[in-house]
Formats: structure tokens, sequence, C-alpha cells
């Protein structure tokens, strides 16, 4: 059901975003790993084609506004179609209020909530043609909050939000937007998604 398919996971250079990158790989998936980790997203690339996997890496800033751009338009060269977003990447912010500053707020929101959203503009048209899946990671913090982790909290609210949001405003068939509460790390939740 999903071989062939063309995904792109953000933050797949390590933790979840890897598991994913790699369970979606063994399912068929030609994966476009990105991420900031050059060595380890390179280790990873090599580990799926050598499971017989396709797999390509894109290192990345989500801060740089091109980014998003950029993914879709290498997965495309690449395979010529984009089915599935995987909205990974996250930035954190374990600060006490009184020392978050304007830069913490506009880094999580760049990297949070910006990003995903223009990632999955770009990718639209193909995923419309395609049917395709947009999967956001979300967390608990989403809906209860944590000490000295404000800015994060309130961003994974919002990118619930902006799930739903999508669901509205994308609501043709075949089409799905998912958002995933990552409490569990690894494999065993990356299984969960397939």
């Amino acid at each position: 059901m999903l071989s062939d398919k063309v995904a792109i996971v953000t933050g797949s250079t390590s933790g979840i975003g890897e598991s994913i990158a790699k369970t979606l790989a063994k399912q068929g998936v030609k994966v476009l790993v990105t991420g900031k980790e050059q060595e380890q997203g390179e280790r990873i690339v090599e580990a799926i084609k050598s499971e017989g996997g396709a797999a390509c890496l894109f290192i990345s800033d989500l801060l740089d506004p091109r980014t998003p751009d950029q993914l879709v338009e290498l997965a495309v060269s690449e395979w010529g179609r984009v089915d599935i977003i995987v909205n990974n990447a996250a930035m954190v912010c374990n600060k006490p209020i009184e020392d978050i500053t304007h830069d913490d707020w506009d880094r999580l929101f760049t990297v949070n909530l910006k990003a995903p959203f223009f990632l999955v503009q770009a990718a639209l048209p193909y995923l419309k043609a395609h049917k395709g899946t947009v999967i956001n990671i979300s967390s608990i913090n989403g809906k209860l909050n944590d000490y000295h982790n404000l800015v994060y909290d309130t961003m994974k609210a919002g990118l619930n939000h902006m799930t739903s949001g999508l669901a509205l405003d994308f609501p043709q068939r075949g089409n799905t937007r998912q958002c995933f509460n990552a409490s569990r790390g690894g494999n065993t939740f990356a299984r969960g998604l397939v």
C-alpha cells in the first residue's frame, strides 16, 4: 500500500524522526531524510539503502524560510512526487518565565509552527494529486503544560490546532491530516504510524 510513495520527514537525522524514516522505508516509501546532523543523516540514508530502501539526505535549517520549498523541490526532482509529509522537527526552550526572550518565541514559532505550515503549503499540489497524508508530530505538552516549558507547550498546542484547521481547509476525499502526541520514543512509536 505504501510502496513507491514519497515522504519528507523533518528532523529525521535523530530520535523519533529517524525511527519514522526507517520504518517508512521498510514499507517501501522513498524517504527524504532532513535535519541538521550531516554524519548522522548519512548513516541513516546508508542504513535505509543497505536494506533495499530508497532515501536521500538534505541538510537543512527550518529557521531558513526557503527550506520548505527546497525540501519539496528536492523530493520532486528525485522521485517526481510527494505523498507524505511528516512534520517532526521541533525546538525546545526550557526556561523560567523571567528568562524567556523574543528570540526564544521567534525561533520556536518558526521551527515548530511556521515551517510545518509552509512545508504543507509547498507540497499541496502533490498531496492533492496523490491523495497524500500530513502527519504532525505533537507532544503531550500540547495538552498538559510542563514546568519551565511554556513556549514549547504553547507551540505544540498551536500545532494541534493547526492540524484541525488543515482538516477543514483540505477536505478532499482521501487526503488525511493526523496529529500524534509523542509521549513515547523510538521504534515503538514509529511502528504505530504505519
